[in-house]
């Protein structure tokens, strides 16, 4: 194989990856964060909502189709959704003062600057969601 066949077939292995990506946030916008993404992360985007969360938490579990839906309805409006595990990153959760779960926060330019304690209706987050994508 010539180096000009492997660098094609490189490529062609990375827009497949890329495509495979493409279809998985088309299907689930929200972005899994652990304690090596976090900082990165919310550094790369402008807003950054991300809920903080366990497994074991019912009203974890009754808030996940909510965040879901919101992400899904403003996946185009330039905020990003994340969600990110406490206890696989519980120092995290311990920086930014979560003592409840589930708690969503809101950070601009990578600072915190709202927070919602607990499971929520989807008008209360979209609320939430759209003062930052006017602002």
């Amino acid at each position: 194989m010539s180096n000009m066949e492997a660098m094609l077939d490189k490529y062609v292995m990375l827009a497949e990856e890329r495509s495979r990506r493409i279809t998985r946030y088309a299907e689930n916008p929200v972005v899994k964060l652990d304690s090596d993404s976090f900082e990165y992360f919310i550094r790369s985007h402008r807003v950054v909502i991300v809920v903080f969360e366990a497994s074991w938490c019912s009203p974890c579990k009754v808030y996940e189709p909510i965040f879901l839906e919101a992400a899904r309805k403003y996946r185009d409006s330039g905020v990003v959704f994340a969600r990110i595990d406490t206890d696989e990153a519980s120092r995290i959760a311990d920086n930014y003062n979560v003592e409840y779960i589930p708690t969503t926060l809101v950070f601009v330019e990578a600072k915190p600057v709202d927070a919602l304690v607990g499971a929520m209706e989807f008008h209360t987050l979209e609320r939430m969601v759209l003062k930052y994508i006017r602002s």
